[in-house]
């Protein structure tokens, strides 16, 4: 009875201290959005979560669909952020483990013999006669989150994980944008490539016409500067295009883990977004 009267003012404050958690509750940040779009969406227009996430094949480019395939199949980076996601919810794991029991089974066995020349046998048995001995036993414990620091550690392995599965999100959203930019930049400076090149040819025809005029005493010298500035001012434009060109041929390399230089034979033949 004095066991009983000791144990229940432990029982008291205990069941006191379960109220008071530990720490502030835990409250998101605040978004900052707008509570509505300032005009309605125009028909043809689709925010469905699968148009979202496969996004860049609106372009219709089977080719653009394969650099993105093989960005995010091959990416170390997405690597990195599902293993973080994976850790994440292992230790949330680890953390809300501590408010379940804890259960501890043993068990043992022994063997005996006992003496002929004793006046009592073994347990049960005569002098000389073997015996055998088994003892289990199966303890079970739980530690009262009197505090609520155990439920405090669970919310911070939650917010964690949470942390760790966006993170995983922002990376791959990262990525496809990276490849899907770099290939409408590759294609857009092949399409001025092309246009500077045909122009270059266009000119050097004018200026073969001006001088011809010049000769022949239809046109002046200032016709003559004129066209062939005009093709000096085109040409100039060639190098920094094709520059532009290989940059992002290469950069496409390195979002999709390959040796630079590897895309530019596959990217060579252009064609429109």
């Amino acid at each position: 009875m004095r066991e009983v009267l000791v144990a229940a003012p432990a029982l008291v404050i205990a069941s006191l201290g379960v109220s008071c958690t530990v720490g502030p509750d835990y409250q998101p940040p605040v978004t900052l959005a707008a509570p509505a779009w300032p005009e309605p969406m125009e028909g043809g227009l689709s925010s469905s979560e699968v148009d979202l996430r496969t996004w860049w094949r609106a372009f219709n480019d089977p080719q653009l669909d394969s650099l993105v395939d093989r960005a995010l199949s091959g990416s170390l980076d997405l690597r990195e952020a599902a293993a973080r996601v994976r850790e994440a919810r292992s230790l949330r794991g680890v953390a809300s483990a501590d408010l379940l029991p804890s259960v501890d089974a043993r068990a043992s066995a022994e063997y005996e013999r006992s003496s002929k020349n004793t006046e009592f046998g073994g347990p049960g048995g005569s002098p000389g006669e073997t015996s055998e001995l088994y003892q289990a036993g199966f303890d079970a414990s739980w530690e009262i989150d009197a505090f609520g620091g155990i439920r405090r550690a669970v919310e911070a392995a939650d917010a964690d994980l949470e942390s760790a599965v966006e993170s995983a999100r922002n990376a791959r959203v990262t990525l496809v944008s990276e490849v899907a930019r770099n290939y409408v930049e590759h294609r857009s400076f092949q399409a001025r490539l092309a246009i500077a090149e045909q122009n270059v040819g266009l000119q050097q025809e004018t200026l073969a016409v001006s001088e011809s005029r010049l000769t022949a005493g239809f046109a002046g010298e200032l016709e003559v500067a004129q066209a062939r500035s005009l093709l000096e001012s085109t040409r100039s434009q060639i190098p920094v295009l094709t520059t532009g060109l290989r940059q992002a041929a290469f950069r496409l390399d390195v979002l999709l883990g390959l040796p630079v230089g590897t895309l530019t034979p596959e990217l060579a033949s252009a064609h429109p977004v």
